[in-house]
């Protein structure tokens, strides 16, 4: 049987009270709060991790894409016997053949830490003051298989010479050799002439046994580089310079280099690149082999691939003169990059070793920066210069 309450007998049901209640809902909003810091701090500092990596990619493939093109430099194909060096310096914005073909003689040519620009092809408005200018010459490794490209500017170069030219695909024929070795296809130059740079070739299976044919050179793209510290990465719209709107208002120094090509309508023209943007900084010194003066009978050039002295620009180099420039073995490189944005709460107090031009301090603090530096050989002009064991 089923037992039976009597009125009353059921347990009251009890609720919060209001001070309970109260208590409840703040120990709640202090968890909610808790919650929202910790995941306000994790943002920022994800937020900052992304932005020191970003850094750190930069400033390494910054690095990396200057010792690429330093180690290239004075490469020229089969010539390893540079131009002799003209009378007046080159001008590395002048892009007609003759000024190219006088230029190559300096692989490297560089410029320390000037004030406005040296160069009438880079303006002030595109120029950090006191950061470094350098020059990179060099040939294209791949050896041109197609018809040229228009106005593009080659190399061709062999033992017997080296001439800078212009592309021109009609009558271009590349050198090469009929497959029975009895007739020669001799080539042309890049415009398409007849060639006066070849190279010597034996043909197999010849009558007589061994021939000598004169074909024409190989022909490679000519790389002109001028790399160069710029205050903004992507310029405002309308504007063909830096201005302080560029970057959407906040312009971030980036390293930029001027390159040799042809533009739309088939001119040869210096575009500008941005290679990697938060670089604030660039400085650069040479290493010298100034010693001896003399030929070297054992390497056909003089000193001999040693660095005798080191150096931010040519005064107390040899002659002191832009003649000097051949005689560079290695280049150290100093390049700071920074954080694109800026850091809150947080100030960069340090000063940066910049090698021989000394210690640099940031004028704005709130940016994180990374320093990096090394020394690079230029292999094709200090390896020639190596006495053999």
């Amino acid at each position: 049987m089923m037992p039976i309450h009597e009125p009353g007998a059921y347990p009251r049901s009890r609720g919060f009270t209001l001070v309970e209640l109260m208590v409840g809902i703040l120990i709640g909003m202090l968890i909610i709060a808790g919650l929202a810091v910790t995941f306000a701090n994790s943002s920022q500092s994800y937020g900052e991790m992304q932005k020191q990596s970003q850094q750190i990619e930069n400033g390494r493939y910054a690095f990396d894409v200057l010792r690429d093109d330093l180690e290239h430099a004075g490469f020229f194909g089969a010539r390893t016997q540079l131009p002799a060096v003209p009378g007046t310096e080159p001008n590395p914005c002048d892009f007609t053949t003759g000024a190219l073909a006088s230029a190559i003689a300096l692989p490297v040519q560089a410029y320390d830490s000037p004030a406005t620009s040296p160069l009438a092809c880079l303006s002030d408005a595109d120029h950090v003051p006191g950061t470094d200018v350098i020059v990179v010459r060099r040939a294209d490794p791949l050896v041109l298989t197609t018809a040229p490209t228009a106005n593009q500017r080659y190399v061709q170069a062999s033992a017997s010479g080296i001439e800078v030219q212009a592309g021109n695909p009609s009558g271009f024929a590349l050198p090469a050799l009929n497959s029975d070795n009895t007739l020669q296809t001799v080539g042309t130059k890049a415009d398409g002439t007849a060639a006066t740079v070849k190279k010597m070739m034996n043909v197999a299976g010849a009558s007589p046994v061994v021939t000598i044919a004169r074909v024409a050179a190989d022909i490679r793209k000519l790389h002109v580089h001028i790399y160069f510290i710029a205050p903004c990465d992507r310029l405002a719209s309308g504007q063909t310079t830096c201005t302080s709107a560029a970057d959407g208002g906040t312009p971030i120094p980036t390293l930029k280099r001027l390159e040799l090509d042809v533009d739309s309508g088939g001119n040869a023209v210096l575009n500008v690149r941005p290679i990697a943007e938060g670089i604030e900084n660039l400085q650069i010194e040479y290493g010298f082999d100034t010693s001896p003066t003399s030929i070297n009978p054992a390497t056909g050039f003089r000193g001999d691939g040693v660095i005798d002295a080191y150096s931010k620009n040519l005064t107390g180099v040899g002659s002191g003169t832009f003649a000097e420039w051949p005689n560079v073995m290695s280049a150290r490189l100093f390049l700071l990059a920074r954080n694109p944005t800026p850091s809150a709460g947080f100030s960069d107090n340090k000063t940066y070793a910049m090698g021989l031009e000394g210690s640099y301090t940031p004028t704005q603090t709130s940016y994180r920066r990374h320093l990096f530096e090394g020394e690079v050989r230029l292999i094709n002009l200090s390896s020639r210069r190596e006495i053999p064991k």
